[in-house]
């Protein structure tokens, strides 16, 4: 569809920075959003106890847990959760729902 003109939303939760990469060679122009946050915050936000679950050893690959992360070098959208508001970033236009 990207290569016909088509806006495409694609959701590609990767821990890894090379498969991102290789997301955007293939479908080509990207925009790539960056929710950073704390791993307190993270526990905090959670609307299951999964984030509690896994530094007890609960869970094992667990993203920024027992599996590191490695962020985006340039995202073109980051939400600072430890810092921005809801009312912050509804007011950037990143979130739209109550």
């Amino acid at each position: 569809m990207a290569r016909n003109g088509v806006a495409v939303i694609l959701t590609a939760i990767s821990f890894d920075r090379k498969v991102r990469i290789e997301i955007c060679k293939t479908v080509g122009a990207i925009v790539e959003s960056y929710a950073r946050g704390s791993l307190d915050e993270l526990i905090r936000q959670a609307p299951n106890d999964l984030y509690e679950k896994a530094p007890r050893g609960e869970m094992e690959d667990f993203t920024e847990v027992s599996d590191p992360y490695e962020p985006s070098l340039c995202p073109g959208v980051t939400c600072d959760t430890d810092e921005e508001t809801v009312a912050e970033l509804r007011s950037l236009g990143y979130v739209t729902a109550q």
